[in-house]
């Protein structure tokens, strides 16, 4: 015979017991899984190697995920998109010296850009046009284009400054040297001789840039004669004597030209 050490309503005790121990451990797993969790989030790990901006936050400050100013702001300098402007005649220009049926097509096809930083020199990387808003700012009358370019060295940050410089042929350009002009409440201006030997002022339009001269549109012609150096104290009228450079300098004469934007 099997005599019950034990009553029925004891082992029913013990087993709820046991089954509360157990949803309890169950519980405190459950918290330790996520306090981890919310240890884990303390740490903040990049997605991407990059330069972090002012920390506004300092140490012992309170983070709540519902607060508006981040902690800082992680940029990815290994790759930047430059953004600049043209102006409706340049884009008409851009668009008809390039290759292709549509607009998409011919930045594809566009040779690669240059960026001249902000101390005047030639940034090493080249760039590539990638794309171009789809309409006119009505303010300024141009149209925002985007080029990226690689930055190995980080040189190029984010809110720098520059000038865009985009190569194009041309055919029959007159061109002057930029040392051979004067600017005058943005106009520029030569000097000629007239035929009796008299400075004379003329007021030049210019296109762009190709080096060191000016690419003419009017107010010269081509073969015409102009004062190269020495103009620095004329003024309109004076009389001068003219002599022939060393070099030819001093004359237009239509060529190809790499211009710049």
């Amino acid at each position: 015979m099997k005599e019950s050490i034990v009553s029925n309503i004891q082992i029913q005790q013990a087993q709820a017991a046991y089954d509360g121990a157990k949803a309890s451990l169950t519980q405190a797993e459950a918290t330790a899984q996520s306090a981890k969790i919310n240890l884990d989030f303390c740490t903040i790990k990049a997605p991407v190697s990059g330069y972090l901006s002012r920390i506004n936050y300092r140490l012992g400050s309170m983070i709540s995920p519902a607060g508006v100013e981040p902690i800082t702001v992680l940029s990815d300098s290994h790759e930047v998109n430059v953004y600049f402007s043209m102006s409706e005649n340049d884009f008409l220009t851009f668009q008809n010296s390039q290759v292709g049926s549509t607009i998409q097509e011919k930045i594809q096809k566009a040779p690669l850009v240059g960026l001249q930083i902000a101390d005047g020199h030639l940034y090493e990387e080249k760039g590539k046009i990638d794309a171009v808003e789809g309409q006119f700012n009505s303010s300024t009358g141009s149209v925002t284009f985007r080029a990226k370019f690689n930055n190995p060295k980080n040189i190029i940050r984010g809110g720098n400054t520059g000038k865009i410089v985009i190569d194009q042929h041309y055919d029959n350009v007159i061109m002057v040297p930029i040392a051979s002009t004067v600017n005058i409440q943005d106009k520029v201006y030569i000097f000629s001789v007239d035929k009796d030997n008299k400075a004379v002022q003329k007021a030049i339009e210019v296109s762009g840039k190709s080096g060191t001269n000016y690419m003419v549109t009017s107010g010269i012609k081509a073969g015409e004669s102009y004062i190269v150096s020495g103009f620095e104290r004329l003024q309109p009228g004076m009389p001068v004597v003219p002599k022939k450079a060393n070099q030819q300098a001093n004359k237009t004469s239509p060529r190809s030209a790499s211009g710049k934007i």
